[in-house]
């Protein structure tokens, strides 16, 4: 059984987070801060399913279910075992059989299931106003404890863009392997809890 990160898409295998923090669109129902990116999702969309996902200007927790189970189907009909695991933030990461050519064959079946659903299903469930990421994930970790007051999302951007020039892995004042990280990075705005499970 092979487990990885994907966000991050998050060994566990998690959706592709985060959408950047669109700008809230002004005109026409339904009025929310995704709506751009729904949109723009509903002109790159492949299939039926998806179109008809994105009409309403919006991602359900009905409609995610089903890409999910639509993503898990076509994986397992095609030889690779997916199982999918229930995150606290209410999305899904997966574990999955390593065979040959698996990484191709998800990749395939999360087109016109998962691939464009997700990553907007996440978002709202994890910054439904579309804040800035970084800038969550800072005030978690000063929360829980993890990092020192004071510390601010303007830190980790700083650290990601000289990390990416530099060809590096990030290096922030604590330990990134810390459980809180995971959380935080996870669901910024409710990991409270389930770093206060995991440090006692």
């Amino acid at each position: 059984m092979k487990t990885r990160h994907r966000r991050r898409s998050a060994a566990v295998l998690l959706p592709g987070l985060f959408l950047a923090a669109p700008a809230a669109c002004s005109s026409g129902p339904p009025h929310h801060p995704y709506l751009a990116a729904v949109r723009s999702a509903d002109r790159q969309a492949t299939s039926d399913f998806e179109r008809q996902v994105f009409a309403d200007g919006r991602v359900t927790e009905a409609e995610y279910e089903e890409a999910v189970d639509r993503y898990v189907r076509c994986a397992n009909e095609r030889g690779v075992e997916v199982t999918k695991l229930r995150q606290p933030a209410g999305y899904y990461g997966y574990t999955y059989t390593e065979v040959p050519a698996a990484d191709g064959i998800l990749s395939s079946c999360a087109e016109g299931t998962t691939v464009l659903i997700e990553p907007i299903y996440v978002a709202m469930v994890t910054n439904p106003q579309a804040a800035d990421m970084d800038d969550l994930i800072a005030a978690c970790v000063v929360r829980t404890g993890l990092a020192p007051a004071g510390f601010t999302g303007a830190q980790i951007k700083a650290e990601k863009a000289a990390a990416s020039r530099q060809k590096r892995s990030i290096d922030l004042p604590f330990d990134e392997d810390d459980p809180r990280w995971a959380a935080c990075v996870g669901d910024p705005l409710h990991a409270d809890k389930t770093a206060d499970r995991i440090t006692r």
